[in-house]
């Protein structure tokens, strides 16, 4: 060997072992017969644990039989992609993304090889994610602020034309009315100022959580106490449409959680239940404990929570209408049995705020045949 040769070959050998880019030399079998330091260090593998082995030990075990055989039958076919850009699961369980070149070798020695040239890509891909997940949520907010100002300008202002109307027309034919039309005036009045008032008050508080100025602020609580407190509250309403309210709540279930965020998601499911349940209906909260299984690192533990559920038997709701009824976005209102007008404001916020506490909420609920809403909170409250 002269020379010129040796120094062509240490060349060719520093810029192999040096390249920035994972490097791979794989036969016909699948067996890896030259990797560089790169590759090496992208797999996560030493070199003498890669050299002379089949290139599926760089997988997962289970995916390896498959990788192989798959590998053998197109590099006979000659049927390996140029390029590639793909997800790989390592050996370990870590996920990499990359881009890889190939190019079929014919040699004297080991006859036809492979050639991949690779390229960690997976910055970049979550670099990509990121941008995706930021103009997804860039869209949620915008269309949550249009939704917001739609509010605004459509079901806060709108109403106090009507306050300003009645008010009108009774200080301007007051002393022709009769008791009897002062007093259904005055009732429309309130009615009207009561609706705008609940609305306002979820505007404010939807508007405090988008700020993250609301904290939660966890105590044990007996909940029969706090439903005992609801249902007082929603008395009014209840009784005004002749519904039947029945309240199933153990004395013994307590739970550490947010009080005035636990009363607000009560009223608003109760409230919804009344506005879209018929005169003489029925509406049934009830209430449990229930253990289930979460991961802990490495481990299953048991997890309590309180399931809450508020059921009547309303005018319920469509299911591809209930998918979206917890998302501000959707402009979807309906009236209640009683002409009640609904934003679905109330519902969005019952999920900001379940989520605060750690905890979910879903409905189920079809057109016709009454609704569910179930509130499922952690026993123990929301872990860091």
């Amino acid at each position: 060997m002269n020379r010129k040769f040796r120094i062509t070959k240490d060349l060719y050998a520093s810029a192999w072992d040096n390249a920035f880019d994972a490097m791979r030399l794989v036969n016909g079998e699948g067996i890896m017969l030259l990797v560089n330091e790169a590759f090496s260090r992208m797999v996560e593998k030493p070199r003498e644990d890669l050299i002379g082995k089949d290139l599926s030990v760089v997988y997962q075990e289970e995916e390896s039989g498959h990788i192989r055989s798959r590998f053998v039958e197109r590099f006979e076919r000659e049927e390996i992609q140029d390029n590639i850009d793909r997800p790989l699961i390592l050996h370990n369980g870590k996920k990499v993304w990359f881009e890889a070149s190939n190019t079929y070798l014919d040699t004297d020695r080991h006859g036809k090889l492979l050639l991949s040239i690779f390229r960690n890509i997976t910055d970049r891909k979550k670099a990509e994610e990121d941008v995706r997940r930021f103009t997804e949520e860039l869209k949620a907010i915008n269309a949550a602020k249009d939704r917001f100002f739609s509010l605004i300008s459509h079901d806060l202002r709108g109403p106090f034309q009507n306050l300003l109307g009645l008010s009108e027309l009774i200080l301007e034919e007051l002393d022709t009315l009769s008791k009897g039309e002062i007093q259904e005036y005055m009732q429309s009045l309130h009615r009207t100022v009561r609706a705008q008032y609940s609305l306002l008050e979820n505007m404010l508080s939807w508007a405090r959580l988008q700020t993250r100025k609301v904290i939660v602020q966890p105590e044990t609580l007996q909940l029969a106490e706090i439903t005992k407190h609801v249902s007082a509250v929603m008395e009014p309403g209840i009784k005004k449409k002749h519904l039947r309210f029945q309240s199933e709540v153990p004395d013994d279930i307590r739970l550490n959680t947010d009080r005035n965020m636990l009363i607000s998601i009560l009223q608003n499911l109760i409230s919804n239940a009344v506005k879209f349940t018929p005169i003489g209906g029925h509406i049934f909260l009830s209430a449990r404990a229930a253990s289930e299984h979460q991961t802990d690192g490495e481990n299953l533990k048991p997890v309590r929570r309180i399931r809450i559920e508020v059921r009547d038997s309303g005018i319920g709701i469509d299911p591809e209408v209930a998918r979206n009824i917890f998302d501000i976005s959707s402009t979807y209102t309906r009236r209640g049995t009683d002409g009640e007008k609904g934003t679905g404001l109330g519902l969005v916020l019952c999920k900001e705020m379940t989520e605060m506490m750690g905890g979910t909420i879903h409905v189920d609920s079809q057109d016709g045949k009454g609704s569910t809403f179930v509130v499922n909170l952690p026993e123990n409250g929301k872990k860091p």
